[in-house]
């Protein structure tokens, strides 16, 4: 009688998952990014505190990830947010989070950080989550130039020491799932 069970199937269904994607953008032909055009952005908002603008470049960027992240898991995404920043040679970002967990319905879904002029090797993004009990779990990802990291906006994250002689222009662009 107890066989009988073992012969029926056990169906599973996933009821959580964080997915992280990286990789690097290979933009088609004629379509290449220009990283001095993403860098005066990010040296107007980091230093002038003027609101990230819209540039060919971006947008391409933009289109590029939406497109990309829709075409691999039929991820509907809309940006919400924009900025850029400049770490100099051995600094490193305080702890960030992009969601507000005392308003989740207004937080964005997700986080993309890019490297658009990032010295191989000399940075790393640090990025917090929790596995179910396992609390605190770190996962630490590369930084490059051509660069990105997408991950859920309620991981706190940090940029770690940046390690070169050179600056590193960092873009962030956090998103709403739909």
């Amino acid at each position: 009688m107890a066989k009988k069970h073992l012969d029926k199937p056990v169906d599973k269904e996933v009821l959580s998952e964080l997915a992280l994607y990286q990789g690097y953008v290979d933009m088609p032909k004629k379509w290449d990014l220009d990283p001095e055009e993403l860098i005066v952005e990010n040296l107007n908002n980091d230093i002038f505190e003027m609101p990230f603008g819209w540039t060919k470049t971006w947008d391409r960027l933009n289109t590029y990830l939406r497109e990309y992240l829709y075409l691999k898991d039929r991820i509907k995404m809309v940006n919400e947010k924009s900025w850029g920043e400049i770490y100099q040679p051995r600094e490193a970002s305080p702890p960030l989070l992009q969601a507000d967990f005392n308003n989740l319905k207004d937080s964005p879904d997700a986080v993309v950080l890019y490297g658009t002029k990032v010295k191989k090797n000399s940075c790393s993004v640090v990025i917090t989550y929790d596995d179910k009990k396992f609390k605190n779990l770190k996962k630490t990802v590369k930084l490059d130039n051509n660069k990105f990291i997408m991950f859920p906006a309620v991981c706190s994250y940090y940029i770690t020491t940046n390690r070169s002689n050179d600056i590193n222009f960092i873009n962030t662009i956090t998103y709403k799932y739909f």
